[in-house]
């Protein structure tokens, strides 16, 4: 291979910018942008980290098309191996009889090749031997030619390792530019955009160069100041044909997911430093293509390699048998995708089996209670808990039903309806307590309750003081001009924190969420509710909070003496990744705040005057109380205590006699999950800053229900369900199950499909080992100490070192409504309607006593149960 001078490299790209002015070139090279910027899903900070669906650029497309697409400029997987469906079979989670309705549902579909398989083919690929992807009568094996990018090209061609080197550069610049506090030396430009930040560090890094590869720095000086121009010209010099530009893109994009994801969430979700909905303008994603494209162009320059993308793009005539997608019969993916189908089918209906009698239990005892002259003399209930839909609520709400039968659980999303940022004692910035489709509306403000001006003002000096030493402390110990001689003078002493954290492990580490506040008053920092009227929340707009929580709770009569909004938080240790085990509803973040907002909002008398001239009358013998749900050892704890009257301290002690005794069936049932002999040990996995797996998150989640509770009460659903309550008979305009399906589901497909991706595909959607995990940036993750950005669940969260913990499918929704208010409702949301048409949920209506699944058909098809 020759190289070419830097003058000349320089040159070519000059000649290229003559010709890229033309508008038709920057017109293929935007749409080929717009392409890659419509397909990439954004990734949140650790700090506010939530689930999000990796397709959810790719939505619009059926999950059999999204395969197609995605493989054409990557190897990204959709399905898990056969031996994983195989042992799916063995252990009789699904039979030969819903192999064969999958293969009749993907022919109905239109799903090329379906219509050819056979259930006894498939009982051979199930039961015989492995299969032999080079035989001419087994399934077949796809063709490995796609688009990729030409230093990835190069490798294979020269056997060198360009792409990690260059990966590894990009990831270098990216760390540095987006550094929220953690490097001790700022980036000198990180107030310029991305790509602008990397021309100008350009002028000095020689890396690279060092490395062998020349060019970049007076390459990147001769670009475009702008990143879509200079993509433009980077693409006209690479001399790829127009029609591969958005493949080469998007080949570019997925080689580097964690930074893509980065830089989406910068230029789409993120404006003037606050989190924004989608909306925002910004051009991150296109500077990391530019940059990534400009070491593809240097690289091809210095070699004089040019990369021959003819094999990918050539297309097969009618006679041609080819191992292509779009042409394939019975090849080894074609099989993957019935075998998935029929694992999804039999566990759907091994539910809809379990509801269907719940619902034939339900009409009898309504048959009963018709049939009897008396009216029914119910126990007065003690009290109503509203739990997030949350799938670890599940088991716990389950066994508070058991444990005192006066109490009643209620499924709701976790931010009850508080759509607001929180602004905690002291800090200047705020976190959104609501889901990330959500924009915030107002804003609350922590405060001490009951404390005055000066003494917040001192507490507000207190904690900065501390925070200041802690941060100094922190600077000291990892400077350059301090950091060998402080290891050298405290070695043995914290050698000796090691060791006690090691077999102290129950100690913890300190909570900082205190600090400055004085012990005997840490109980009373809370939501400010003195302050919302300075925030535009007027009683009247209060009481609208107050009416819609009630109305889509559907609890607005028969109420308890105590209605208790219990949120969801995690407990863990040494965990970068523990927002995401705390209430993604809540943005991230602990739920405590919405439902002590909730809960205080309800209490005011002057809300409940309000409600009242709207017809919603809270009897004065109601109390509202928050709690919050610890998921990691299922305790519950209670707030604001010193606001309980009198009369209703009997019935707090006696919920919390019930709470107890709920949260250690519940750690019981959770042991065998857990690999832990004892219930002690649920509480030493919180601790322990060792711990890889304190809890299993939302690992199993399958289904999502909308139904009033009494259908799945009598159901153990294994900690696998998201509960939403629902009765369609309270709800006459449908305006509370269009939020539902319009919102939660939505964070739900999310959720089902981060699991999802992050176990069929771990290389481009999951996060690697927890175990050599390492923060960058305070916002992300490495695995490791460089290269891409971690995006998706650790191995740890799916996987027990022996088998899968989590069963990839896709997410069953079965909504308690007629099918033609659901029908009507996704024909207002083209987005949700997608989700269910393209096979990236599946939906079930529960309508008259009977199952009827959407098919993409836009048809209601009857689910025969035998």
């Amino acid at each position: 291979m020759t190289t070419m001078p830097t003058t000349d490299l320089v040159d070519a790209h000059e000649s290229a910018t003559q010709v890229a002015t033309s508008g038709g070139t920057s017109q293929l090279a935007a749409e080929a942008c717009r392409a890659v910027a419509a397909t990439i899903a954004p990734v949140w900070p650790l700090a506010d980290y939530v689930a999000v669906n990796p397709y959810l650029g790719l939505t619009a497309k059926s999950f059999v098309e999204a395969r197609e697409y995605l493989r054409e400029f990557s190897d990204c997987e959709l399905l898990m191996p056969v031996e994983y469906y195989r042992q799916r079979f063995q252990e009789k989670q699904f039979s030969l009889d819903e192999v064969e309705s999958a293969i009749h549902e993907l022919a109905t579909n239109g799903v090329a090749g379906a219509d050819i398989l056979t259930r006894a083919l498939l009982e051979q690929v199930l039961i015989g031997p492995a299969l032999d992807q080079g035989s001419t009568d087994g399934p077949k094996a796809e063709a490995p030619t796609r688009i990729r990018s030409i230093s990835a090209d190069y490798d294979l061609h020269a056997g060198t390792d360009w792409t990690a080197k260059i990966n590894e550069e990009i990831g270098k610049h990216c760390a540095a530019h987006y550094d929220r506090g953690q490097a001790i030396w700022r980036s000198p430009w990180q107030d310029l955009p991305l790509y602008a930040a990397w021309r100008s560090a350009m002028r000095y890094d020689r890396r690279l160069q060092v490395l062998g590869l020349g060019g970049v720095g007076p390459l990147a000086e001769s670009l475009p100041s702008e990143p879509e121009a200079a993509i433009a010209q980077l693409l006209l010099a690479s001399g790829l044909p127009h029609p591969t530009w958005q493949a080469y893109l998007l080949s570019l994009a997925y080689e580097l997911p964690g930074w893509s994801a980065w830089t989406q969430y910068q230029a789409a979700w993120l404006e003037g430093g606050e989190a924004r909905v989608g909306d925002a303008q910004g051009d991150d994603l296109l500077g990391l293509l530019a940059i990534r494209l400009a070491y593809d162009a240097a690289l091809a320059k210095q070699h004089a390699y040019t990369m021959d993308v003819s094999a990918a793009y050539a297309t097969p005539s009618p006679d041609t048998d080819t191992d292509g997608l779009a042409h394939e019969t019975t090849n080894e993916v074609l099989v993957r995708h019935v075998l998935l189908r029929a694992n999804e089918l039999g566990y759907r209906n091994r539910i809809l089996a379990q509801l269907s009698a719940s619902v034939r239990a339900t009409e009898r005892a309504d048959q009963a209670e018709l049939s009897t002259e008396s009216a029914p003399t119910g126990t007065p209930k003690l009290a109503q808990m509203a739990f997030c839909i949350d799938v670890r609520s599940e088991r716990i709400r389950r066994h508070l039903e058991a444990a005192n039968s006066p109490i009643e659980t209620i499924g709701f999303a976790g931010f009850f309806g508080m759509p607001f940022a929180y602004q905690r004692l002291g800090e200047a910035a705020s976190t959104n307590q609501l889901p990330v489709l959500v924009a915030p509306q107002f804003k609350v403000e922590e405060k001490v309750r009951a404390a005055s001006a000066v003494q917040q003002g001192v507490m507000v000096d207190q904690r900065d003081f501390v925070r200041t030493l802690r941060k100094g402390w922190k600077r000291f110990q990892t400077a350059a001009t301090s950091a060998f001689a402080f290891v050298e003078a405290t070695g043995m002493l914290f050698g000796l924190k090691l060791l006690k954290r090691v077999f102290l492990s129950g100690l913890g580490s300190f909570e900082s969420r205190g600090d400055g506040v004085p012990a005997a008053q840490q109980s009373r920092l809370g939501p400010d509710l003195e302050a919302l009227p300075s925030h535009g929340l007027t009683i009247t707009r209060q009481a609208d909070l107050a009416a819609s929580l009630l109305a889509g709770m559907g609890l607005c009569h028969d109420f308890a003496r105590l209605v208790v909004f219990c949120g969801h938080g995690s407990q863990t240790e040494n965990n970068p990744l523990e927002a995401g085990l705390d209430c993604g509803a809540c943005g991230g973040h602990s739920g405590e705040p919405n439902a002590r907002l909730a809960a205080q909002l309800l209490n005011r008398s002057e809300v409940r005057a309000e409600l009242l001239t709207r017809g919603i009358e809270l009897p004065p013998h109601v109390h509202f109380l928050a709690g919050l749900h610890n998921t990691t050892t299922d305790e519950i704890r209670f707030f604001d205590g010193d606001l309980v009257p009198a009369t209703h301290l009997a019935d707090v002690e006696e919920l919390r006699l019930a709470v107890a005794t709920a949260a250690s069936r519940t750690r019981l049932e959770r042991l065998p999950l857990l690999s832990a002999a004892k219930a002690s040990d649920v509480f030493r996995r919180s601790l322990d800053w060792s711990e890889v797996r304190p809890e299993w998150g939302l690992t199993g989640n399958a289904t999502f229900i909308v139904a009033p509770r009494s259908l799945t009460a009598p159901i153990d659903l294994a900690g696998r369900s998201f509960l939403h309550s629902y009765d369609h008979n309270t709800d006459p305009d449908g305006k509370v199950l269009e939020a539902i399906l319009t919102a939660p589901m939505v964070v739900g497909s999310w959720i089902n499909l981060q699991y999802y991706a992050s176990t069929v595909d771990p290389q481009h959607f999951g996060s690697g080992s927890k175990t050599i995990h390492n923060v960058v940036g305070r916002f992300g993750a490495f695995s490791g100490n460089c290269g891409d950005l971690m995006t998706g669940l650790p191995w740890e969260s799916i996987h027990d070192g022996v088998r899968y913990q989590h069963d990839p499918v896709r997410l069953l929704s079965v909504v308690a409504a007629p099918r033609e208010r659901i029908a009507e409702i996704l024909s207002r949301h083209r987005n949700v309607e997608q989700l269910a048409l393209n096979g990236w949920i599946h939906l079930v209506a529960l309508d008259g006593g009977k199952f009827y699944e959407l098919s993409a058909g836009r048809s209601w098809q009857e689910v025969e149960l035998s």
